[in-house]
């Protein structure tokens, strides 16, 4: 039995569920208390990471409906999804090759990102605490 907590959790977590298949052009046919049954006791069990459980579509075809999905881990949804996949050989060969970051970016905009970034962390830090600047003159408070 779902808590209030787990309830208003599992809501956003279908919404959210649904929006994504909204967003990749894919059927949703579920309705809340359809999709809290049929994740049953493993909605605890859910999640992105590859240990986790999804809702996985067979042969990733399909909407997402009662008939049309099983629950699997991460790993074993990306590794159905590459099943029979044939890289070309121009694939093979980049992959063989040691990775390298490429320059995206001017060495001035680097710059500016990294002071942006500095500036931002500083900030952050003297929110957090908290310090009080005194003038001479003025006493501090107990």
């Amino acid at each position: 039995m779902l808590t209030e907590i787990d309830l208003k959790l599992a809501r956003r977590n279908f919404n959210a569920q649904r929006v994504r298949a909204r967003q990749r052009d894919i059927e949703w046919h579920f309705k809340f208390e359809e999709w809290v049954s049929w994740w049953g006791e493993d909605i605890h069990d859910r999640g992105r990471t590859s240990d986790k459980l999804q809702m996985c579509r067979y042969n990733d075809q399909g909407p997402y409906s009662p008939a049309n999905v099983r629950k699997a881990t991460k790993a074993e949804n990306n590794r159905e999804a590459h099943l029979g996949r044939t890289r070309s050989l121009e694939s093979r060969e980049k992959m063989k090759k040691p990775h390298v970051m490429t320059k995206i970016v001017s060495d001035e905009t680097r710059k500016k990102m990294s002071e942006a970034q500095r500036s931002a962390w500083q900030r952050r830090n003297l929110k957090k605490s908290k310090v009080i600047i005194l003038t001479p003159g003025q006493a501090c408070a107990p």
